[in-house]
């Protein structure tokens, strides 16, 4: 019987998760959204959902295609056609984090398109799932003076309302 792809693919080592992170960096599959702070994909997604996938990826040197020479990139022994989540695969590469059973990698800016490694933790499946109904860290609401009795007009209050920890970032 052969081993579950889940499981190879977990056996690729730091090194190749980072080298294909700078392959997809490079290559402008994925973008910095200064207004977020999102590093977003541009890579095949996961069905309906917005979750990237990418090929595990080796440089090599050589002759790329039309005979320019530089860097040319191919799927280390044994992963050919493989593909991991982004956002897994960028939380592998610059924190050294992967889930076991019952783990998920899960985005702390509700941006399932995103792999900045800063917006992403380990987490337990069940609170992954909680965090997807979370307002975000700070919600602004308006609510009356706090001095009725001086002040009748309205004021903009800033609510923190997200439980988790790390805390949700802002929803965008």
């Amino acid at each position: 019987m052969s081993e579950p792809t889940t499981a190879r693919i977990w056996k690729i080592t730091r090194e190749h998760a980072k080298h294909t992170m700078d392959h997809l960096i490079g290559s402008e599959k994925i973008v910095h959204d200064e207004s977020t702070g999102c590093w977003v994909h541009h890579v095949s997604t996961t069905g309906t959902c917005l979750y990237g996938q990418a090929q595990v990826k080796w440089p090599v040197s050589g002759v790329r295609s039309r005979g320019r020479e530089g860097m040319k990139y191919r799927a280390p022994p044994g992963f050919e056609g493989m593909k991991i989540l982004v956002h897994q695969l960028s939380a592998f590469a610059f924190k050294d984090a992967r889930p076991v059973a019952g783990e998920d990698v899960s985005h702390l800016c509700h941006n399932p398109a995103c792999a900045n490694p800063e917006h992403l933790c380990i987490e337990s499946h069940a609170i992954n799932m909680d965090r997807k109904a979370c307002p975000g860290s700070w919600v602004t609401v308006t609510v009356p003076c706090a001095h009725p009795d001086v002040c009748t007009e309205m004021h903009v209050a800033v609510v923190d309302m997200c439980k988790h920890a790390p805390k949700c970032l802002q929803r965008w």
